[in-house]
């Protein structure tokens, strides 16, 4: 009746809407994403990545040669992806070492450097794409900034002569 009483084949149909979709705009990706939601049978779906809510320092600006590297993020993050080559720090003379930390209370990563910046030099902070929250769902692009550093500390005091 809610087709107006007139009778339709439902094998007819089923083809006529198989015809109708673009296979070619299919999304695979999107598609397999969603047989993996399908399988972990959760109540809520979160098929987004993380997303970015703050970044210091900021891209574009100046910091401390001491600064440190940190991102904040919408929801938790999947903490057996994070190593110190999920995050990378680069200047002038290439990748510096230090360490990643993650604190879930605030959603955020901190890269420390484990030595002081070069004044005066640019820098490159890099997270890989690899970057997931908790059901896998990835950044799918790196995230890059570039800041530049200033030499604002305050040298120690002159001994007495």
């Amino acid at each position: 009746e809610s087709n107006l009483g007139v009778a339709v084949d439902v094998a007819s149909f089923t083809n006529a809407m198989t015809d109708a979709i673009n296979v070619d705009a299919l999304d695979l990706e999107a598609l397999a994403l969603y047989d993996q939601r399908v399988q972990q049978n959760f109540a809520t779906w979160d098929m987004y990545p993380p997303a970015v809510q703050s970044q210091s320092p900021p891209a574009g600006d100046t910091a401390s040669i001491d600064t440190v590297v940190s991102l904040s993020f919408d929801e938790l993050l999947d903490e057996t992806l994070l190593n110190n080559s999920i995050v990378e720090l680069s200047g002038p003379n290439g990748p510096v070492s230090g360490i990643l930390n993650y604190e879930p209370e605030s959603l955020s990563l901190v890269f420390t450097p484990s030595q002081l910046l070069l004044p005066y030099s640019r820098y490159q902070v890099m997270v890989k794409r690899g970057l997931a929250d908790t059901l896998g769902n990835q950044l799918g692009a790196d995230v890059t900034w570039a800041f530049t550093t200033i030499f604002d500390q305050v040298p120690p005091p002159l001994p007495d002569f």
